[in-house]
């Protein structure tokens, strides 16, 4: 697969997670971890977890490891916080919220 492709597919399950057809986002997004090894990629697809399988503990973690990764993108924040909330943990979500 182009790497126009793998740019197609990763806009395309960004836009479905954020839509909440999580399915369909970890079909686009597995696709493209397949070939790819980003932070970004790895923190979609942890919110996918969380929200579709309610595996939210594996999520956290998968977030924390990006944001080892990538220190100052926001996004691993956001997701992290989105995960935290499904947990049930509102203190530890506004935390990561606020970093």
């Amino acid at each position: 697969m182009c790497s126009e492709e793998l740019d197609e597919l990763t806009k395309k399950g960004i836009e479905a997670a954020e839509k909440g057809y999580i399915h369909s986002a970890q079909v686009f997004l597995g696709q493209v971890a397949e070939q790819r090894n980003t932070p970004e990629l790895h923190t979609y697809l942890a919110y996918c977890l969380a929200k579709g399988q309610g595996r939210t503990h594996s999520a956290a973690k998968a977030c924390h490891e990006s944001i080892k990764r990538e220190p100052n993108n926001s996004l691993h924040y956001l997701m992290l916080g989105r995960i935290l909330l499904m947990a049930g943990e509102k203190g530890r979500a506004i935390d990561a919220f606020r970093h």
